[in-house]
């Protein structure tokens, strides 16, 4: 096939995610999914892609120049779904029709968009940038979703005590893809 036949196809980039979405969704037939979120990034060099700035890339474990994404994966058994993702817009790449949102105003829109076509969530599990936003465990709790976040070490969360189960603190070695490590405490 020739390239002129790709450009020629008509694209309709939001049809063909609602058909690999609803696809998706046929074959978990009405399964509940647990919800992973996480964001990741990418080093870009130069500044021609939008929305490529200065910020912490996670596979890298630094602030680079690149991109970020919002990403809901759906665990269904011991199958993983890549289901959607939204591109972060640092502030300072706005273009005139944006409007600026965090990761988790991003992350709770995906969740409400996967909602609506009608995938239900079981739990969602989420990093400590998630954990630690009060509007998200706000809507989680409004929205009746279970959810298991992290926190940091040094984050202050009030939890209902009869809800709680907790162990002991336990480090481990993350290993980031650039062969940097971080000691990490989980309990």
């Amino acid at each position: 096939m020739s390239t002129s036949f790709f450009n020629s196809l008509p694209w309709n980039i939001k049809a063909y995610q609602q058909l690999r979405l609803s696809l998706i969704r046929e074959r978990v037939a009405g399964k509940k999914v647990i919800l992973i979120i996480d964001e990741t990034g990418n080093k870009k060099k130069g500044n021609t892609t939008d929305y490529v700035a200065r910020q912490y890339i996670g596979n890298l474990g630094k602030v680079e120049n690149g991109i970020v994404s919002v990403n809901a994966y759906g665990v269904v058994g011991n199958t993983l779904f890549p289901l959607m993702f939204k591109v972060f817009k640092p502030q300072a790449t706005l273009l005139p029709e944006d409007t600026y949102k965090t990761k988790p105003q991003l992350a709770l829109e995906i969740i409400s968009e996967l909602e609506g076509m009608g995938f239900k969530i079981e739990q969602v599990l989420a990093d400590s940038l998630y954990g630690e936003s009060s509007t998200f465990i706000q809507w989680l709790n409004k929205l009746h979703l279970k959810y298991v976040v992290a926190i940091r070490r040094n984050h202050k969360a009030w939890l209902n005590q009869e809800e709680v189960t907790y162990s002991d603190w336990q480090t481990f070695d993350r290993v980031f893809s650039n062969g940097n490590e971080q000691t990490i405490s989980i309990q």
